[in-house]
Formats: structure tokens, C-alpha cells, sequence
């Protein structure tokens, strides 16, 4: 009885990342090729994981908005509450500021890590050079 309901479990977690698969990809394009929004390829990437949080009808919310497509905006408005539409509309307003944040710290990490390595390099290679000129 475990084991069916490990293979279950499994299963519905396996199911939900694919369902979002493709309508995840196409909020990507859309953000992209929405040259108002001023977001770039890395923003709308992130944009697009956080929008996996949502509800599929929370989701076709979303996509409308970006896609300015009345019809999915109206669905959205007649059938979801309260809850559901700020918690959709925060994913907007507030979502691009917490990717950017997360792309800078990604960012700096990464610049931080390369100094380090930089640095590193820098250091081995006086030591290599004052190794050989002493051995001269």
C-alpha cells in the first residue's frame, strides 16, 4: 500500500512539472517579444519558474496579462477569487524586482567566485615566477 501510494505520489509530481512545460515556455516568449515590459531573456526565464506556483486557472490569468489576451483575462476575472487575483497580480508587480534581485546575487556570486580564481591564478603564478628565479 506504501509503495502505490510512493508511485503515486510520484507520478502527480512528475505530471505537474510537464503540465507547466510548454505553457511556462510560452510566457517566456511572450515576455520576450513584449518589448513594452523592458525584460529581458534571464528575467522572463525566472518569471516563468515563478509562475509555476500558480494554480493552472491562476496561470492562464498571468499568461493573459502578458499576452494581452482579453479573453484569458475575463475568464480569469469571472472565475477566480479574491485570493486568487492578487495573488496573481503580485506574481506581476512584484515578481520582476524579486528575479532581478535573484539575477544579481547570482551575478555577484559568480563575480566573486571568478576574483577569487583571479586572485588565485595571480598568486600561484608570483609564486611560480619567484620559485624560479630563485632556483637561477
Amino acid at each position: 500500500m506504501l509503495a502505490l501510494l510512493r508511485t503515486l505520489l510520484m507520478l502527480s509530481i512528475l505530471f505537474s512539472h510537464n503540465i507547466y512545460a510548454e505553457p511556462v515556455d510560452d510566457y517566456v516568449k511572450v515576455c520576450i517579444d513584449n518589448q513594452a515590459n523592458n525584460m529581458g531573456p534571464e528575467l522572463c526565464e525566472c518569471m516563468g519558474i515563478k509562475a509555476k506556483e500558480l494554480s493552472t486557472e491562476e496561470f492562464d490569468f498571468f499568461f493573459g496579462i502578458a499576452a494581452k489576451n482579453q479573453e484569458k483575462i475575463n475568464t480569469g476575472h469571472t472565475a477566480l477569487d479574491a485570493n486568487q487575483k492578487i495573488k496573481v497580480m503580485q506574481l506581476s508587480m512584484i515578481g520582476p524586482s524579486k528575479c532581478a534581485n535573484e539575477l544579481a546575487a547570482k551575478q555577484n556570486t559568480s563575480n566573486t567566485q571568478s576574483s577569487a580564481e583571479s586572485s588565485t591564478e595571480s598568486t600561484l603564478e608570483a609564486q611560480s615566477e619567484s620559485a624560479e628565479s630563485a632556483t637561477q
